[in-house]
């Protein structure tokens, strides 16, 4: 499991480590995925735990919590003292993270990248054609429109050049 946030990858590992048997057959990766490898700004408020982002461009407590006001429904966030958080994370695609390791197999892959779907699938290309996993994905156009100024219909496009049909 990739999680970028390293609050929200504590708690994934943790619940992992509570595991037991074959299901608890995971390894859990404080990574970004992302188009390219490099590093990346990740922001997030504590009081949305699951609201936070990557940003390949500047980024800052200020943007970060604007970013948020706006992505998040005015009635969440109105009127509440917000406390942004910035970090910096290791980003990797997953198409060579596999390469590298030699996976032979890939049934599923569950994505929540608020807004970052399509640069992900962007780095996962030949990991798609290759396996043809099944993609649950969950989408908020709202985020992808304001952390990276993508249309609404950006990842739909990015699953048409993976896949010849999507349900």
């Amino acid at each position: 499991g990739f999680e970028a946030d390293p609050a929200n990858y504590a708690l994934l590992a943790r619940n992992v480590a509570a595991l037991s048997g074959a299901v608890a057959d995971m390894q859990v990766l404080n990574l970004a995925l992302w188009d390219e490898p490099g590093r990346l700004r990740l922001g997030s408020v504590d009081e949305f735990t699951g609201c936070s982002f990557v940003s390949a461009g500047a980024l800052d407590e200020a943007t970060a919590e604007q970013h948020l006001r706006d992505a998040v429904s005015s009635a969440a966030t109105r009127d509440r003292n917000l406390h942004p958080r910035i970090c910096d994370v290791e980003a990797v695609t997953l198409d060579a993270w596999l390469e590298e390791r030699a996976v032979r197999r890939v049934d599923l892959i569950k994505m929540d990248a608020e807004g970052a779907e399509s640069r992900i699938l962007s780095g996962a290309k030949n990991t798609l054609r290759r396996f043809r996993p099944l993609l649950l994905v969950e989408y908020n156009p709202e985020c992808a429109a304001v952390h990276f100024g993508e249309e609404p219909d950006r990842l739909y496009t990015a699953l048409a050049e993976c896949f010849d049909n999507i349900a």
